[in-house]
């Protein structure tokens, strides 16, 4: 009797183990200056939740990242694209300056709320 509750203990501490992380998306490009910029901002992020994944995917030379892009593109009903795009969820934010950093962790936050995710 004992091993079952031990081994019903253990099993319950590894679901977490096994459940799919978020995913964030930074879909960039090499040539944009916007990007460039944004890019170690999202290197800070990655460091700030480990509890996502981030996928940071460069579009103009990559095809099978510019497919994916496309893909999120039409499925969050993007109709004026460019880079960079930011995704998290259902949401989205596309460019980047210093005033889009606020922007881009409230939808974070947001989202990992409504995942019923903490920090």
């Amino acid at each position: 009797m004992k091993k079952i509750i031990i081994l019903t203990f253990v099993f319950f501490l590894m679901i977490p183990l096994f459940a799919e992380k978020p995913v964030f998306y930074f879909f960039h490009s090499m040539t944009c200056p916007h990007c460039i910029k944004a890019e170690p901002f999202v290197d800070e992020l990655i460091k700030k939740y480990p509890q996502i994944e981030f996928r940071k995917l460069e579009v103009s030379a990559n095809q099978e990242n510019k497919i994916i892009y496309i893909q999120k593109l039409e499925e969050l009903k993007i109709d004026k694209p460019g880079v960079p795009v930011f995704t998290f969820g259902k949401d989205y934010i596309i460019g980047f300056d210093d005033p889009y950093k606020k922007k881009i962790e409230e939808m974070i936050e947001n989202g990992l709320k409504k995942l019923n995710i903490s920090k």
